[in-house]
């Protein structure tokens, strides 16, 4: 695995754990939706939608 390899799967996995605990928050409150935005502006895409495409991004 090169250097670079390595720091793509660990940002994949460091996303990966703030969607997990993103993903358990309600939706109806405007904190939770400002972070929820503050997210997707990072990962590009919304909690749920990241964690089922990374969710095993270590075993590959």
């Amino acid at each position: 695995m090169t250097q670079e390899q390595y720091y793509k799967l660990r940002k994949y996995h460091a996303l990966l754990e703030e969607a997990k605990k993103l993903d358990k928050l309600n939706a109806d409150k405007t904190e939770n939706i400002k972070r929820f935005i503050a997210f997707k502006q990072k990962a590009g895409m919304m909690p749920k939608e990241y964690i089922k495409e990374y969710d095993h991004c270590w075993d590959k």
